[in-house]
């Protein structure tokens, strides 16, 4: 592209514009956080953050916050933050031989160089010096002192074991419609990142503790009152087994099982819907927020329901 722009100027004459002389001019101000997406990282007793004599240091900071300078927020470890995952990759950052205190990575690589030796923790060392590093990157819209943010978390080292757990729940959640059982995408739940801290001896770190909070209200305006459903079959003298579904609702939401039949009538075959309705508070799951329906066949023996 050439660099000379002829354009006319307010007296109507045509002047020559010099883009590279001009190189930067206009934004000045724009600064690398004005621009880049927030990462956001668990911070640690080695933080700049921590260290209130450092001129990094934030206000209230503490090891096993959750924090980003592009947000300017402190995230409680036992509150957590809520996340909706746009999209997971793994890649291959490579750092200088820094310590933990490296900035930034000097380079990504999406795969394992083939002239890199493993060493430990998911890194793999380099001819030059270098080493690179397993890296789980989420990214995500974050829920924010009541907004929703753009921002990128990447969990590395003794973060990849929390970063399977993630992987995990997105790869398990299973929604239901007329054709079946099918994996969604993984925007279609809420996931929320609290800290928990790890000791070894004399050394102590903090890590991510990942669970599904809800799952996104995909419904349409005649069941939006449903949180979540499970169906199991019930034992039945003539029958063999019924259909018996488990039925959570919003709170502060209304449903009877009338409705629910019109609802699966208006939906489904007809001997495909549930011919009882019980309405619970919540649905037993085990750690990686996977429905545990054999509880639920053993709730059906309760004469209270």
């Amino acid at each position: 592209m050439d660099s000379q722009v002829a354009k006319r100027n307010s007296a109507g004459a045509l002047a020559n514009i010099n883009l590279r002389a001009d190189s930067g001019k206009g934004a000045e101000e724009i600064k690398s956080d004005d621009v880049s997406t927030p990462i956001l990282k668990i911070l640690h007793q080695l933080s700049p953050e921590c260290n209130e004599r450092d001129a990094k240091h934030v206000k209230g900071a503490k090891p096993g916050m959750i924090y980003s300078s592009g947000f300017g927020s402190l995230i409680e470890s036992d509150k957590g933050l809520d996340v909706v995952i746009a999209h997971a990759q793994t890649r291959y950052p490579e750092w200088q031989e820094r310590g933990d205190s490296a900035s930034a990575p000097v380079g990504t690589h999406i795969d394992i160089p083939a002239d890199a030796k493993e060493e430990k923790n998911g890194r793999y060392r380099l001819p030059n010096g270098n080493y690179v590093e397993k890296t789980a990157y989420f990214y995500v819209l974050a829920m924010v002192d009541g907004e929703v943010k753009p921002a990128v978390i990447p969990m590395r080292s003794s973060n990849l074991s929390p970063a399977r757990e993630l992987n995990n729940l997105i790869k398990n959640l299973r929604f239901s419609d007329d054709k079946g059982s099918f994996n969604p995408a993984s925007y279609a739940a809420v996931y929320n990142l609290k800290t928990v801290g790890r000791t070894a001896g004399s050394k102590s770190w903090h890590v991510y503790k990942p669970s599904r909070v809800r799952n996104l209200d995909v419904t349409n305006k005649d069941d939006a009152s449903i949180y979540e459903v499970a169906v199991v079959g019930k034992p039945h003298d003539d029958w063999g087994e019924t259909v018996t579904a488990f039925v959570c609702l919003h709170e502060g939401e209304n449903a009877t099982s009338d409705e629910l039949d019109q609802l699966c009538l208006d939906n489904i075959a007809r001997f495909k819907r549930p011919k009882e309705y019980l309405f619970v508070e919540h649905l037993p799951k085990n750690n990686y927020g996977k429905i545990l329906k054999t509880e639920l066949r053993e709730q059906l023996n309760d004469p209270s329901l």
